[in-house]
Order: structure tokens, then sequence, then C-alpha cells
């Protein structure tokens, strides 16, 4: 019975004490109202007066909001006259439009210091601040914060939802007229004791750093602290303000470059740091452009004469280079190294400590998305192909000894890819090859080539410089030799290997004199960007304007850019490029003949090897890279790849490849763009300031038949050494 009494006033206890403990607690605080944004829907609107910054950070909102919608749409704030906003309208409003819903979201913005806002308003999302930069870091906490919270394209907030930021860090550049940030570049980059603003041979890099030096010397009266990345034991990078230019020893530095992209390059503010950051030197070039442009604009001057110049700390200011491809498959193996300005449009990424099966899971990785191989080629171990997509071209090949992988892309339409077939000719004459003499009047200097093809066609190589009458000889010679029935003098391809001006020369003032007179099919070259060129000490930079003003007056329509590795055709010649300036990367181009292209071709039966004037450093890169590979001859018999019938020697015979390189290629027959007297000396084994070890090898050791360049020489290929009866002059 007890145990009935009790099952029956346990319940009613536990009931009251509920009603109890209920009307004894807290209201119920009612759930905040919802929305729910469709953000497939929504269309960036900017000012009709928008800074490029603010453009870009407008940009920036439509690209993230392509995950949600592809077609998504960016305009002005522009209005027909006597048209009102709609506010019905769904827009994302960036930066100060003409929507009032722009202004309303500022209203619980502090009269002083700097903020951002983001609300939603209606159908309108709002993203503004006090300046610029609080606009653009309203711009981060949308992409970055709101975004991710997004579901199946929805974007769920609560109903008049307004996020304002906390007073935003301002960082203040300089205090006492005098800059507090000290500028660092890396120690790696300097190749000269004591860089200054004028310096020649100052590194690209290095010479950007001195030019915001200069700026800022020029504003304040006083020259800012500029150094390397090292430090004394004692002191901590963490605490050091600094302006970071380029790939410093620095946290700060990778941080922010891990958040660009290929092809995007700018400045953060991050924490004491000023971050200037790109992929390639040529970025960040353009980075120290747009700080400076930025710091210039921010400087400002009070009633003493007191200059103030501040950021806010988080700031962000990220531009893009449009001009390049990089929308394409990553490579998954080993480790990206960097990046390279490889010229004409050509970016070069390079990746260590991989292997060949990652290299080769990559091509396979193209060819399922898309890409169409064009060609490929295998020296040895190291394997070389050519692939095109309708967005872009890419240069994928691998290097044995280095364990790396170069992937060259540009997008399509910046050149011309080259004919990797031979073409069916007819037969009009013997192949030739000619070394024409040069105006030797102002040193030893200049270098010129011509083969003559089967079928009456000329290949022309560099051309010489722009001292004298060589243009006009060249033309002499052209009509001298050629056997058209037709008379057309038909030049089937001009080969640049470098810049130098006694090389790039003739080609101009032939093409400005005599392009009307003859037919040029197309320019083969690989130059390198300005970036090395302003390594290199030689910054000729008027070199390339010059080379398509040269094209353009002959109505050379295809231009070329080869690859090493890369086996193309001119009419049924084959040519194999063995080395270009984008070998060069990751060591930086201090002397300009480090950007001569090699060039291995095959003409009447015969191994013919153009070395325009390489120097040692692409001499050790080639010697490690073929070395050891054979190829079989139509005999059968085995010869080493390097193995050459003809070589033209190095830089005139000055200090050009190794004899390591010579002995490889061994010629026995050398053609010397060098007049008689200084190939004396430069052969004589007497230790001066023309004697070169590897130019007494060939002359002496390997007893090359030698032809200088005192007079105009052709022979007729197969050429024999020594055979005189081929050899006309």
């Amino acid at each position: 019975m007890r145990k009935n009494i009790t099952a029956i006033i346990v319940p009613l206890l536990l009931a009251v004490l509920a009603v109890i403990f209920s009307s004894c607690g807290p209201e119920e605080i009612p759930e905040t109202p919802k929305i729910e944004l469709d953000l497939a829907g929504y269309t960036v609107i900017r000012p009709e007066s928008a800074s490029k910054n603010l453009i870009s950070g407008a940009l920036e909102v439509r690209k993230s909001l392509y995950a949600f919608n592809e077609g998504a749409l960016i305009s002005e704030d522009w209005l027909q006259p006597g048209v009102s906003p709609d506010d019905a309208a769904y827009e994302i409003l960036v930066g100060k439009t003409n929507r009032p819903q722009s202004e309303e979201a500022m209203s619980g913005v502090g009269a002083d210091g700097a903020q951002y806002v983001v609300a939603a308003i209606g159908n309108k999302i709002v993203i503004n601040g006090t300046n610029e930069d609080a606009v653009l870091l309203g711009v981060r906490y949308f992409i970055d914060e709101l975004l991710p919270q997004a579901k199946e394209g929805k974007l769920t907030l609560d109903e008049g939802f307004c996020h304002i930021s906390d007073a935003l860090t301002v960082v203040n550049l300089v205090s006492d007229n005098k800059l507090t940030y000290n500028i660092v570049y890396s120690q790696k980059l300097d190749n000269i004791a004591n860089p200054s603003e004028t310096s020649d041979r100052t590194d690209f890099i290095v010479s950007k750093a001195y030019e915001l030096r200069s700026m800022f010397n020029e504003v304040l009266g006083n020259k800012p602290l500029t150094s390397d990345d090292w430090l004394m034991p004692d002191l901590v990078p963490a605490e050091q303000t600094e302006i970071l230019v380029g790939k410093v020893d620095r946290e700060e530095y990778a941080g922010f470059l891990s958040e660009l992209g290929f092809n995007e390059y700018g400045y953060a503010v991050i924490g004491n740091k000023i971050v200037i950051a790109g992929w390639t030197e040529t970025d960040i070039g353009l980075a120290c452009d747009m700080f400076a442009s930025q710091a210039r604009s921010l400087m400002s001057k009070n009633e003493n004469g007191e200059i103030s110049l501040t950021f806010l700390e988080g700031t962000r200011r990220i531009a893009k280079a449009s001009d390049r491809y990089t929308d394409f498959p990553a490579y998954e193996g080993g480790s990206l190294y960097g990046l390279y300005d490889a010229g004409y449009q050509n970016i070069e990424f390079y990746y260590t400590e991989t292997t060949q099966d990652e290299y080769l899971a990559y091509r396979a990785k193209l060819e399922n998305e898309g890409f169409r191989l064009e060609a490929e080629n295998t020296i040895g171990n190291n394997l070389y192909a050519t692939y095109v997509s309708n967005k872009g071209m890419l240069y994928v090949y691998y290097i044995e000894y280095e364990k790396a992988v170069r992937i060259i892309s540009c997008p399509t339409g910046a050149y011309s890819l080259p004919a990797f077939q031979p073409e069916n000719i007819t037969k009009i004459t013997e192949p030739k090859l000619t070394q024409m003499s040069m105006n030797y009047a102002s040193g030893n200097f200049g270098m010129c080539y011509i083969l003559t093809l089967e079928d009456g066609s000329f290949i022309l190589i560099d051309g010489g410089g722009t001292t004298g009458d060589d243009h006009i000889k060249l033309y002499s010679l052209l009509q001298e030799l050629n056997e058209r029935p037709d008379g057309k003098i038909v030049i089937a391809g001009w080969i640049l290997t470098h810049e130098h001006w006694d090389h790039f020369g003739v080609f101009y003032n032939f093409c400005r004199t005599f392009g009307s007179k003859v037919t040029i099919d197309g320019f083969y070259c690989n130059t390198a960007a300005e970036s090395s060129v302003y390594n290199s000490g030689d910054p000729n930079y008027y070199v390339k304007e010059q080379l398509a003003r040269a094209m353009d007056s002959a109505g050379i329509k295809k231009k070329y850019v080869i690859h090493s590795g890369q086996k193309y055709y001119i009419r049924n010649v084959e040519l194999t490029c063995l080395y270009t300036q984008e070998d060069s990367y990751p060591n930086i181009i201090h002397l300009f003949n480090e950007t001569s292209m090699v060039t291995r071709i095959v003409l009447g039966g015969q191994k013919i090897m153009i070395l325009g004037d390489s120097n040692d450093k692409a001499s050790d890169k080639m010697y490690r890279r073929y070395k050891d590979v054979e190829i079989t001859e139509a005999d059968g018999s085995r010869v080493g790849f390097l193995k050459c019938d003809i070589m033209q020697v190095a830089h005139h015979g000055w200090n050009g490849v190794r004899l390591n390189m010579y002995a490889q290629i061994a010629a026995p027959v050398a053609f010397w763009p060098t007049p008689e007297d200084q190939f004396r000396k430069m052969t004589s084994g007497i230790t001066s300031t023309y004697y070169y070890e590897a130019d007494n090898y060939i002359a002496n050791t390997l007893k090359a038949y030698s032809i200088t360049a005192n007079s105009s020489v052709t022979v007729t290929l197969p050429f024999k050494a020594g055979d005189p009866q081929t050899v006309r002059g």
C-alpha cells in the first residue's frame, strides 16, 4: 500500500515544483528574426569615381560571388538623369555609392578614427568605411567572415544586420619628419658592395628599394635607412619597424605572399611591417610603384610643417597583372621554389625536389583536363612537352640532374608556335653556311650567319651591330647567294640569339631599309624581361621596342618564342634549342650574355652548334644536362648528343663557354665571329688580356679547322675540315 501512495505523491510534487521554478526564472527572449539573401541575384555596385584600389576591392567582391553565380555582374553607380536608385534591386554596395543605403549604414560610425561597416539594409548589402582603406578592410570582412557562412547559395543574417568594426589601428610611418621604418631587401640580391640610387649594377629589387628611399628623401629631406634583411644577433625581426621589399627573410612576407594569386601583387600593413610583395621581380617592382604612389597621396603637412604618413593596420592593396596566363592545373609534385618573369608574357614556375614520375603524372593531368599535346622531345632523361588550350600555352619540362620541373605559361596569341614537323620542299641548291664579316673598326664585336636552304630560302642568325653599313653588306651578300629562279630573297626564319646591340643592330637597320624588298617569314627568339635586363647591368630597354618596329617595317607577322629542349623545323631544317634565359632561374642574370639562346641545327647532313655569346653559367647548365646523353647516328654508331660537325665559337672568342663544353662538342670545324688578329692573340698560348684557355684548346688541342671573319666565307655542306674546294669568300 505504501508503495502505491508514494507512486501518486512523487509525480504530483514534481509537477508543482516545475510550475514554481518556471515562474521564478527569467522571461524567455524571443529569437531575432532572420533574413535570407540569395547571393546568385546580386550585382556589385561601386562609385563611378572609384579609385583603382576601390575598383580592385569591388572586383574582389565580384570574384567571391562566382562560387554562387558565375555570371555575377559589376557596374558603377551611374544612373540616367532623373532616375532614382531602385531600392528593390539586389545590390552589394562597395564604398560611398549614390545609393542612400551607403550613407545610412554609416550612421552608427563614430566621427573620429577609422572604422568600416558591413550591413544588410533591405535588398542591399552595404560595405563602407571612413576612408578607402577602411572600405577595403570591410571587403575582407565580407569575403572572409560572412561569405563562408553561406549554404547552398543563401546567406542567412539577423534582420537589420550591421557589423561596425572596432576603431582601426593607425600606423604612422613618419615622426619628426623622419621615416621611422627601415627599407629592407634580401641580402641574397645585392651584387655590389655599396648600392646607390644611380648604380647601373644594382639588382632590380635593390634598385626599387632605393627608389623608395629617394622618394622619401625627396619629401622628408633626409635619407632613410636602407639595408638587407640580415640582423645583428641581439636584434629581433618582430620588433623592427620595416618596409619589406620583395622576398625577405620575414614571416610577414611569406604570409602575405601566400594570400596572392600568381597573377597578383600588392602591399599589406601587418603589425609594424609594410610588406611589398609579388611572385616575380616584375610584380615586386609594380607593387613598389603602387606603394610609393599611395604613400605620396597619403602624406599630409600641418601648419607647423610636420609631415604625417599613416596607414591602417591590416590594409591590403592588391592588383592583377592582366597579361599572363595562370589559370591552369597546379603541379602536384615537388616544391614550388618560385616564379620568374621570362619576358614576352611568359611566366616560369620552378618546382624542385620532384621526380620524372610526378612530371609524367602532371602531363597526364593536363591531357585529362583538355590540354592538347602539340609536341614533345626527349634528350636522355630530360623530357620536354608543349601543350595548348583555348586560354593559353604551356611548356613543361623535366631536368634530370636538377630533379626539377619548369612550367612556362603564356596566354593564347602572345606568340606563335613553331613548326614541329619538316616541310616537303623542292630542292634547287646544295645547302650552305656563310659567316659574314663585320665592321670591326670599333672592336671585336658583331656576328652574322646565313644558312642557305635547299629550296633557296635563307635562315639568318643575328646580323651584327649598328655601326657602319653592315646591313647593306648583308643585303648584297643575300643577292649573291640567292639561287631562286624567281630572284626573290626569302628569309624563312631570322633567329636572334640575344639582344646585345652587336647582334640585333643589323636586323633593325636591314628591316627598316630592305624590309619591303625581301620576304621574312618569321622571327625566332627568347629574350629576357626588363627586370633581368636591369640585373645584367646592360639596361637596353629600347631593344624590344626597336625589334617590334623592325618587324612591323618588314611585315613580319610571325614571332616565335623558342623554349629550351624544343625540336622544331624551318622548312626541312631541324633545330633543337639547348638553352635559353629561362634556364638561368633561380640564379639572377648578372651578365646579359647569360640570356643567349643556344641552338643545334641539322643541315646538309651535318650538326651545327650556334652558341651566341653564351658564358660559363650557361655552359655549366648545358654540360650537366647533356654530357652523359648519347644518340645513335645513321650508321649505327653512338656519339654524344652535344657532338657536332661545325661550331660557332662563343662570345667572339672572349670568355665564353667552358673548355669541358667544347670537349663535348668536339667539332672539327670552328667558325670564329672574330677578326684574324684577335683570333691569333686568343689562341697564342701566351697569357694576356686576349688569351683564353678554351680558345687555345679549340685551336691547338682540338685542332679545329678555324675560319675567322676577316672576310665573308661560304662553305657548301657537308663540309670537311680543310677542304678548300668547298670554301669561297
